[in-house]
């Protein structure tokens, strides 16, 4: 039977969240007592640990390299900037070590109040990318839209449009039969058209584009209610995941207005949260309540691998990107270029001392380090609090 490479023990509670950033040398996770904490992949060490949320995270993602949006229970939702990330301003002890510790944050940027009357995470879609802004923590340069559920309606979506502050814009489907509460969301582009599509607790799907993401098409697939959903860009279609056994694959209509015609594959276990595909766009994989997490062939559905090691349900997972050696090249001097301030005019012993702390922990890349950021993780996050890494494919 296959073992995790590596488990990193941290977190006092359930494992929330997960996702690598700066090109693979940063693994984020977070818990249900609302700490992130953030892992040198070149050691499995922390960088950083902080309390972002006085209750459970429900869920997290990197904007860029070096802006982190995290949401909570608490109902906040949170821009963090994570340029300060290894220059050893922050608490590296983790929870499970000194749970009261008051430890520093990274600087906020800004947050929004947004509902979490339910386990719904956020979906976010950068739009624009001001010129010569990759990777920086200048959110202002920014633009994108943010779904949560919405907290009037709970059939409705509330969608952000940052960084200008704006009313947010809310959808709902039709009223002609009661959905429940908005499960899961995703925002996505496909062919210059956005969508948005919102899993519903009756088991229905729902399909929303451009130009005010109005109401395009409804199916009804699962008996119980959905997890998880997400677009695939490679073949166009939505996958779910849900409290039922059924992983599904359903076209976008073409033409707008005819019916969604779904793929059901029954995978005989139920309880699949967390879909995810991978940067390659091969490999879509599930955390299951039955404490695995199982990997599929993202156009067929067929199951490749099955990851046992968490003796409780596991509730979250991330791949990392596919990378080769001169793209992690290459994202490194871009995110040191825009957050170590290369190139502009501010000197000084502070500034010089800073990155230098920086260099010892974040920037130089040996051989050794980069054999581990090109390999092909997977994090697997237990409600045991540990964190599972393996290497597949």
């Amino acid at each position: 039977m296959a073992t995790p490479t590596y488990l990193l023990r941290g977190h006092a509670s359930d494992i929330s969240a997960l996702a690598f950033t700066w090109q693979n040398r940063v693994l984020i996770s977070s818990d249900t007592d609302g700490f992130v904490i953030a892992w040198s992949v070149a050691h499995w060490r922390p960088l950083a640990v902080w309390k972002a949320h006085d209750k459970a995270l429900i869920a997290l993602a990197p904007l860029t390299p070096l802006l982190l949006l995290t949401h909570g229970r608490d109902g906040k939702l949170k821009l963090w900037n994570l340029s300060v990330l290894g220059a050893g301003e922050l608490s590296v002890t983790t929870p499970i070590a000194e749970p009261q510790e008051q430890r520093q944050t990274p600087p906020l940027i800004t947050e929004w109040l947004v509902n979490t009357l339910n386990f719904c995470g956020f979906a976010h879609l950068p739009l624009l990318q001001a010129e010569n802004s990759a990777g920086g923590s200048d959110f202002t340069k920014w633009e994108g839209q943010i779904a949560v559920p919405s907290g009037i309606d709970p059939e409705a979506v509330s969608v952000i449009t940052y960084p200008t502050p704006t009313r947010p814009m809310t959808i709902k489907p039709p009223a002609a039969s009661k959905k429940g509460m908005v499960m899961a969301v995703t925002l996505f582009k496909s062919s210059m058209t956005l969508y948005l599509a919102a899993a519903y607790e009756s088991g229905s799907i729902v399909l929303f584009h451009t130009p005010s993401l109005a109401f395009l098409s409804e199916i009804s697939i699962h008996s119980q209610p959905p997890l998880s959903i997400l677009f695939n860009p490679s073949t166009t279609t939505l996958h779910t995941s849900a409290a039922d056994s059924l992983l599904t694959t359903t076209s976008l209509p073409s033409p707008p207005g005819t019916h969604l015609k779904p793929v059901l594959v029954d995978t005989k276990h139920a309880g699949q949260d967390s879909l995810r595909l991978r940067s390659d766009r091969k490999l879509l994989a599930t955390a299951g309540w039955d404490g695995m997490a199982r990997v599929y062939d993202a156009e067929t559905l067929a199951e490749l691998a099955v990851l046992k090691w968490h003796k409780g349900g596991v509730r979250s997972l991330a791949f990392a990107e596919v990378m080769g050696e001169d793209e992690v090249r290459a994202g490194v001097a871009s995110v040191n270029r825009i957050a170590f301030g290369e190139g502009d005019q501010e000197k000084g012993t502070e500034v010089v001392e800073k990155k230098s702390q920086i260099g010892r922990r974040m920037v130089g890349i040996e051989d050794r380090q980069m054999k581990t950021y090109v390999k092909h993780w997977i994090a697997v996050g237990g409600k045991d609090g540990k964190i599972s890494l393996w290497d597949i494919y």
